[in-house]
């Protein structure tokens, strides 16, 4: 022990060694024993590799729970819901257990139930995102079916198309930028403005019909979706989903309405009880078609990009958890060394 640590005057006075002693101790030992480095080095290396591995886990969990969200969620809501709901009792129940063993919980198997739970949290909330923005894969699924109308004057009542999944509207019928509002909510601009027909604005014209979108209006100009595209009469419809998720987050259409709302009170604008939101397009069928890949590349792109976010997640948890052993390990060789 004077080898390799000299300083040992607090075991011949019954002293207490510090922190830093204790370390330098264990530091000192790894330093002169070539087999100690070495075997401290290996170590090292199987952390990281073993962290690698772990963190393939919360990145399946997240392909699983979103790649429901994109095949599934629109015809088995209740089912999604109820695998979800499933998957989190049991592990919310998993680290319970845990609790009453303390030494498992010290080992991997908390670590690996905790990143599940963190791989199904981002699954959910990519999924949701996935599936209920306007345009996304809620859209696409209803939009296919349901009706497809043609040459529908914008004055008729939207009740009449209530079934509707592609409108096409009668020649020089487009959104009015001249009536367009924005609701802003989070950080972004919700925009509308009333599909009307040719001819100049009388004041309390009934808007059965809105074109909208996200950040692209301001006063007089509505950019949104193809508006400026003079040939552009068409329009994908906006569902409102009614699953149950659905039902307690907020939807693009609600911040649509309460902009409508707005249009209402601002220009005058008389509005049917429930109108119905465009996505405004040029060819209707290329825009519906077009659907279902920016859905599927938007879920490749996020899986991607997961993987390196559940390593750094893993990293962290792990860089977290040694440095609290650590510590437990320090008041460990205290103990020893004084026994």
């Amino acid at each position: 022990l004077n080898e390799v640590y000299p300083d040992t005057s607090w075991l011949t006075h019954g002293g207490c060694p510090r922190d830093s002693q204790v370390r330098g101790l264990a530091e000192g030992m790894a330093e002169e024993d070539p087999l100690l480095r070495a075997k401290a080095m290996l170590t090292s290396e199987s952390k990281v590799e073993e962290a690698m591995r772990i963190s393939m886990l919360p990145w399946i969990t997240f392909l699983g729970t979103s790649w429901l969200f994109l095949y599934c969620y629109e015809h088995v809501p209740s089912l999604v819901l109820l695998l979800l709901v499933l998957w989190t009792l049991m592990c919310l129940c998993t680290l319970l257990a845990m609790q009453l063993r303390p030494k498992v919980a010290q080992g991997k198997h908390g670590l690996v139930v905790v990143l599940s739970l963190v791989g199904v949290s981002l699954g959910v909330m990519f999924g949701y995102w996935n599936y209920s923005r306007a345009g996304g894969v809620g859209d696409y699924w209803a939009a296919g079916s349901h009706q497809h109308y043609s040459d529908v004057n914008p004055m008729e009542l939207a009740d009449a198309h209530r079934d509707a999944g592609v409108l096409v509207f009668q020649q020089h019928s487009r959104p009015d930028a001249r009536l367009s509002t924005a609701y802003v909510a989070w950080g972004q601009k919700y925009c509308v403005a009333p599909i009307l027909g040719t001819g100049e604005y009388e004041g309390a014209a009934a808007a059965q019909y809105f074109a909208t979108g996200k950040d692209c209006c301001k006063d007089l100009e509505f950019t949104c979706g193809e508006a400026m595209d003079e040939a552009a009469h068409a329009g994908l419809v906006i569902f409102n989903k009614t699953q149950a998720l659905n039902q307690i987050l907020k939807q693009d259409l609600d911040y649509y309405m309460k902009a409508a709302r707005m249009a209402s009170a601002r220009f005058g604008v008389q509005l049917a009880e429930e109108p119905i939101f465009l996505t405004w397009v040029g060819d209707s069928d290329l825009a519906l078609a077009n659907l279902w890949p920016q859905a599927r590349n938007a879920w490749l792109l996020s899986s991607m990009l997961a993987l390196p976010l559940c390593a750094v997640i893993t990293f962290a948890i792990e860089a977290w958890r040694g440095s609290t052993l650590g510590l437990e390990s320090l008041e460990t060789l205290k103990e020893k060394t004084f026994a």
